[in-house]
């Protein structure tokens, strides 16, 4: 997925080996994940075979739940997931033609396992940590992915999801066929269910080799740009605001980002973060026409 965004960032990072400090949201997602694991393992199942009301479901994971340490910032997340839960096996409770064992299908068959596979992809190792596997009515296995955001993006999730679809056939660990795909955001309590598909399996399996065949690792520019853990390298140029102010003081006109940017042969992304500073400072008026940010000397 790295790789799909930038394929630079991805040498910087897996090829180059240059280390990204994670960020609070990231500390955040991981202690969610540390979380959501400790509650599966330490869960009483068998305590599920006696209740007689969701609201009795909710209490067994709250109770559980009290006794993980979390960080304070995790307080609505956990709050959401324990509901989320709960009406998961609620719902398998009430479908006793579907699920004979409520308890069974609601365990999960693994939880935050590290998956590795060496040699389907020339001498490449293809590893990752499945966040939960459960098993589904039909007799296979739904693959399960937190994620600790606002919004979920169903066509980036798909390539992701898919993408652990593969290594986890590949790992064969178990004898369960993928058979359905899930992100679930605690954020927000949804969740977005993609169906497998095989034949949009096998394209992120042609990206994968697009990926290590790739030998030039452009950049996508974008204004993620100066969050990059090779921005110092990438943008290795100052940028004087004064060649900005001077070319857009020649002419009445307004123009735009990229317009400037090919203007003065500098780096659009750079050209935007200087345009933003000389806006604040004053210098430089801004109008939005659509999605297009228009500049011009004030």
């Amino acid at each position: 997925m790295q790789w799909e965004f930038c394929p630079r960032a991805y040498k910087y990072i897996y090829i180059d080996g240059m280390r990204i400090t994670p960020s609070v949201p990231m500390q955040l997602g991981s202690s969610f994940h540390d979380f959501a694991k400790l509650l599966i393992q330490s869960l009483n199942y068998n305590l599920l075979y006696e209740v007689e009301s969701k609201n009795q479901v909710r209490n067994i994971l709250t109770e559980a739940s009290m006794r993980i340490e979390a960080p304070s910032g995790l307080q609505n997340p956990i709050e959401n997931f324990l509901t989320f839960e709960t009406d998961r096996f609620w719902s398998l409770h009430e479908n006793p033609d579907l699920y004979d064992d409520p308890v069974k299908y609601y365990t999960p068959v693994f939880a935050e396992e590290y998956m590795k596979v060496d040699g389907v992809f020339q001498d490449v190792t293809l590893s990752g940590i499945l966040d939960r596997g459960d098993l589904t009515a039909n007799k296979g296995i739904a693959l399960i992915e937190y994620k600790l955001s606002q919004k979920l993006n169903a066509q980036r999730l798909q390539k992701e999801l898919m993408f652990y679809s593969i290594l986890y056939e590949e790992a064969n660990l178990y004898e369960y066929p993928v058979t359905d795909l899930v992100a679930y955001t605690p954020v927000t309590n949804e969740y977005v269910w993609i169906e497998m598909d095989h034949k949009k399996q096998d394209t992120v399996r042609k990206r994968i080799q697009m990926m290590i065949d790739d030998t030039e690792f452009i950049c996508k520019e974008s204004i993620f740009c100066s969050g990059c853990v090779g921005a110092d390298i990438c943008l290795n140029m100052e940028l004087d605001p004064s060649v900005i102010v001077e070319f857009l003081s020649e002419s009445d006109l307004a123009y735009s980002t990229t317009e400037v940017a090919k203007a003065v042969n500098i780096r659009r992304n750079l050209v935007k973060a200087t345009l933003s500073d000389l806006y604040i400072a004053g210098k430089v008026k801004k109008s939005m026409k659509g999605r297009t940010a228009y500049w011009w000397v004030g």
